[in-house]
């Protein structure tokens, strides 16, 4: 009997140091939470700045722009056009999704080899977005930069740049298109918008 108990007694030790143990010491982990917080969504993030249109640029008009850059902080010189704006059926061999459209915007880009740091590339968003096209609707305040493959599709077929390949540091003109998917039903009008030397969001108006 006294045996017995003395093997109870020791079971009943080694459990309790075990659970004890267990307690005590806490895998170093990260949480779901502390990984969402560290993400930057790569997201449009002034596609609800107040549209104030500060010029009117005719199409096929060249214009030029200084705009601010960031890492080192300072001002990027560039030049663009909007050569021609239209419906199309297709890009490449991809109509349109159901209830959508397509429209075209013929452009021209040139940068400038003095220009450094962020953003680096055309029709970049995120947290250091590049001058870019949009389409915007004036009434609801909202304009729409191009995020489909669309783009890529048409400019392959034409042989055109990709618009994630153009540099803002290149100083020769480059031809190349976008490609919006929209809404059937809306009307957009076509506008530039950028960042300009005092951090303010700037839109062009293009007719």
């Amino acid at each position: 009997m006294k045996l017995r108990k003395s093997l109870t007694l020791m079971a009943i030790i080694l459990i309790s140091g075990t659970v004890l143990s267990s307690c005590g010491s806490k895998p170093a982990t990260f949480s779901d939470d502390e990984l969402i917080s560290d993400i930057t969504p790569y997201v449009d993030q002034n596609a609800n700045q107040k549209i104030d249109l500060t010029k009117e640029i005719k199409l096929d008009q060249e214009f030029n722009i200084q705009y601010k850059t960031f890492q080192p902080d300072g001002i990027g010189t560039a030049e663009f056009k909007a050569i021609s704006m239209k419906q199309i059926a297709k890009a490449g061999d991809n109509p349109p999704d159901d209830g959508k459209k397509l429209i075209l915007v013929e452009i021209s880009v040139r940068g400038k080899s003095t220009n450094k740091g962020l953003p680096s590339t055309f029709n970049q968003i995120g947290d250091y977005p590049s001058p870019q096209f949009v389409l915007i609707d004036k009434d609801k305040n909202y304009s729409e930069v191009e995020t489909t493959y669309f783009s890529d599709s048409y400019t392959q077929e034409n042989k055109l740049f990709e618009l994630s390949k153009i540099t803002l540091d290149q100083e020769q003109w480059v031809n190349t298109a976008i490609v919006f998917q929209i809404d059937k039903d809306l009307n957009p009008d076509l506008a530039f918008r950028f960042t300009d030397s005092s951090g303010k969001i700037t839109f062009y108006d293009l007719k």
